[in-house]
């Protein structure tokens, strides 16, 4: 009997797994289209229009807010371009032109103005950034998630490549369809990362066989989580020798972005803010053993007289503000400045406090307090917490967030 049970339930383990990793791959990628844009960059030579050239990009800052920042590549939105000084001239020159860009989030008459805030110099990695004149709330900023290694791994690119365009007719080519179902994806597995030294294009770059074509230019390579790890900008079909080449598609890697944002000054999430897919999977495997645990253990036992009466639970938690205020702890409370993801929300301009602050945990009988790497940390008694380890907290004793001024009591 045990033998089927423990059958039954590895099967169950492995159908899970398999649901679960597919379905929060699929929920990632969904999430991460919610970020991208069209790039439609127009350029003049005095006030006579020469050419335009399209891309992608895709929406960064604070999450929750209205979009103001907007990444691609520097080769989308470089206003040094070729033309014909004449008619008669059968070579071009590289002249630097006047340009106009655009944010398209529905179609070419539905789009919004932007400005070169940031654009790559001679031989710094392939990346630019918009500011629009006006925030949109028609995108959200997607998360980012800087690594030290990535290998083997499913990721998707997301974008507006040409060739899914031009199967269009030309009229409706021309409306440059932009919405979020217009999007294309192609999913491919990271084959290497090639460092920056090693570069020649002096740029830490992820290789993969996940396709991208022109247009996909400045769009995201994000993992099965939906968190960008590079952002599109090479494919390599033929080797020096003219032979065909498959499966060898580059993105300027993820972390020379983070890079670019630090020195600009321009605001952006990253990847712990959040369960990764593996999380996730894990938690339900964990779910799963037990379950399969539970059923052996009812199936074996006999005779049993029946199960302990649980031990009685400790009296609650509360913590008490600085103007009287209180707030119970129950088994768990996140202090922060983000309202999505805490129990306690102090104001966004609270200075010191960090978006998640810090976690505290009541298992019944023992407080413990969490520092969230905040920026400002955490403080019992004056006592820095160190981040990410659980600190008992008793009562009577003050917790601070940042400054003194953000201080609570804890009481029965």
């Amino acid at each position: 009997m045990s033998k089927r049970w423990l059958s039954l339930g590895l099967a169950l383990m492995l159908a899970l797994t398999v649901i679960v990793t597919g379905a929060v791959a699929e929920t990632g990628v969904e999430n991460a289209k919610q970020s991208v844009v069209r790039i439609l960059a127009e350029y003049y030579v005095g006030d006579t229009y020469v050419s335009s050239s399209l891309g992608t990009g895709f929406a960064v800052g604070n999450p929750g807010q209205p979009v103001r920042y907007i990444v691609t590549n520097q080769h989308v939105v470089d206003p040094v371009i070729n033309v014909k000084l004449s008619e008669t001239d059968t070579e071009t020159v590289q002249i630097k032109a006047t340009a106009q860009y655009y944010v398209l989030y529905d179609n070419v008459t539905n789009r919004l103005a932007a400005n070169l805030l940031y654009m790559a110099d001679g031989d710094e990695p392939d990346l630019a950034v918009l500011a629009l004149n006006t925030p949109t709330t028609e995108r959200i900023p997607i998360r980012l998630r800087p690594f030290e290694k990535l290998q083997n791994e499913a990721v998707y690119t997301i974008g507006f490549p040409d060739s899914s365009d031009l199967m269009k007719t030309p009229s409706a080519y021309q409306q440059l369809n932009s919405q979020i179902a217009d999007l294309s994806v192609n999913n491919g597995i990271v084959s290497r990362v090639i460092p920056a030294a090693q570069s020649r294009v002096a740029s830490e770059l992820v290789q993969s066989n996940a396709d991208i074509n022109h247009g996909n230019s400045g769009g995201p390579m994000v993992d099965a989580s939906g968190r960008v790890v590079g952002i599109n900008t090479y494919g390599l079909t033929l080797d020096e020798n003219n032979n065909i080449v498959a499966g060898n598609f580059f993105a300027v890697s993820v972390n020379e972005l983070v890079k670019v944002l630090d020195r600009e000054h321009i605001p952006y999430s990253t990847a712990g803010e959040g369960l990764s897919i593996w999380w996730i999977v894990a938690i339900v495997l964990a779910l799963a053993i037990v379950g399969v645990g539970a059923m052996i253990l009812l199936q074996t036992r006999k005779g049993a007289s029946g199960a302990r009466k649980p031990g009685a639970k400790g009296s609650g938690r509360t913590l008490v503000g600085a103007d009287g205020k209180r707030y119970p702890v129950g088994r768990k409370l996140v202090i922060g400045r983000d309202a999505k993801r805490c129990g306690l929300v102090l104001p966004k301009d609270t200075a010191g406090v960090s978006a998640v602050h810090c976690t505290l945990r009541f298992d019944g009988t023992r407080v413990t307090v969490t520092d969230e790497k905040s920026t400002y940390g955490t403080y019992i008694n004056d006592i820095r917490l160190t981040p990410g380890r659980p600190t008992g907290f008793h009562r009577g004793q003050t917790l601070s967030l940042g400054s003194k001024k953000n201080a609570f009591t804890l009481h029965s």
